[in-house]
């Protein structure tokens, strides 16, 4: 696959929260339902094709009204691991990713304008969490990576209270988690075509909760 030109990098770059921020801003009229979206652990990357669209929605709809168990994840600051628990928001985007998953790290030029482009929102929080085991390979990828990563708080899943509370352990998983850490809209895989579905999700959460 040809890597974009870094011309055309830095023009998606700038467009992107516009054109995101541009439909969180749209009436809900044109909003369309969107199911929820959930993911697998056992290191398991999701690429979603024609073929399998239909079971990654039933596994996504599945996710819908868990809650989410956040107590076995660290923040990461530079070398340093701190005791904080993720920030209570209105609407919480959690995103689940590794340094292993391919399709994770793929989707990172897409991922990183559209969520940097919610720092605006005060209802609306999101945050990174990698299930990357080996601490020193995560912090170097985070730490050679800055460009590429979304300018989010990263956080390690430390050990399996995640997973367990979703039952599913796909890789990469958006999920949407309202004041009381339950799934109200989750994405199964990369979201790189399913950015209006999130933003139309993220804008009706917004008003209904």
């Amino acid at each position: 696959m040809r890597s974009a030109s870094p011309r055309r990098s830095r023009l998606a770059g700038v467009l992107a929260p516009l054109w995101f921020s541009a439909l969180l801003l749209q009436g809900l009229s044109s909003c369309q339902p969107v199911l929820a979206a959930g993911a697998a652990m056992q290191v398991k990357s999701v690429e979603v094709q024609p073929a399998g669209e239909l079971l990654i929605r039933q596994q996504e709809s599945q996710l819908l009204h868990r809650k989410v168990d956040l107590a076995g994840i660290r923040k990461l600051e530079g070398d340093k691991i701190v005791a904080e628990t993720p920030p209570v928001a209105r609407v919480l985007i959690v995103h689940i990713w590794a340094v292993e998953c391919r399709p994770c790290i793929e989707e990172f030029p897409v991922l990183r304008p559209i969520l940097d482009s919610l720092g605006g929102l005060t209802q609306v929080k999101a945050v990174m969490v990698s299930e990357t085991a080996e601490l020193p390979k995560l912090q170097a990828f985070l730490r050679d990576n800055r460009g590429l990563l979304p300018q989010l708080a990263q956080y390690q899943s430390g050990d399996e209270r995640l997973r367990a509370s979703l039952q599913n352990h796909s890789q990469p998983a958006t999920l949407l988690l309202d004041e009381r850490g339950i799934v109200r809209q989750a994405f199964l895989g990369s979201i790189r075509h399913r950015r209006s579905e999130l933003a139309d999700a993220v804008r009706r959460l917004i008003k209904s909760i």
